[in-house]
């Protein structure tokens, strides 16, 4: 007896530690109407044992109607209930092999992806190129100031045309004794014409 009490409970701790968490499952509930909803049911073709379907671009898959047989015969509509919605479901009749005969399916709108909240990167903290403030060396000029021209004319000069021999003004001691030998030679002349007048007529 002894030996058995000891195996039952090496039984009952492997067991205990081999079971896990329980995982929660799609939720199952029989309908009392003879179909799934009218405006939604989809016959099939083919008797198929299972079907996959795809949620349309923008929605997500809650749950799904499907039916196998009669209300009597325990094949009527099941309404499954996803745990999780999903863009993609695989639909079978629940606890039994059965081909479907209709399904009808539940959509809702996929959640909009929430804003990410890492914050952005770090901004740029480096200086910007320091401007330089001294002055220039060797400051330019202001602009439109008139550069000044050294003249090349003479004082006193006069411009004469192209080709004229330049004149000679008759200045100085050297002229007046010019001007004076001319007029002691006239004078001498006109001496000596009286001269001879007076002999012609004596």
């Amino acid at each position: 007896m002894r030996k058995l009490s000891v195996l039952g409970a090496l039984a009952l701790l492997i067991v205990g530690a081999s079971a896990g968490p329980a995982v929660a499952a799609d939720t199952i509930e029989v309908l009392t109407s003879d179909t799934c909803p009218k405006e939604l049911k989809v016959d099939t073709t083919g008797e198929p044992m299972s079907i996959v379907i795809d949620a349309e671009d923008g929605d997500l898959i809650t749950s799904y109607c499907v039916k196998a047989g009669s209300v009597k015969q325990g094949l009527g509509p099941v309404l499954v209930t996803l745990e999780k919605p999903a863009s993609t479901v695989t639909i079978t009749y629940p606890n039994a092999e059965k081909a479907i005969s209709h399904y009808a399916v539940y959509t809702q709108d996929s959640p909009m992806p929430e804003p990410s909240t890492d914050p952005s990167a770090d901004p740029s903290v480096s200086p910007s190129p320091l401007v330089s403030t001294s002055p220039s060396a060797s400051p330019s000029g202001a602009a439109g100031d008139p550069t000044a021209t050294p003249s090349t004319a003479v004082a006193g000069a006069t411009d004469t045309a192209a080709g004229d021999p330049p004149v000679l003004a008759n200045t100085g001691a050297a002229g007046v004794a010019g001007v004076s030998l001319i007029a002691l030679a006239l004078a001498g002349w006109g001496v000596t014409l009286l001269v001879l007048r007076r002999r012609r007529m004596s």
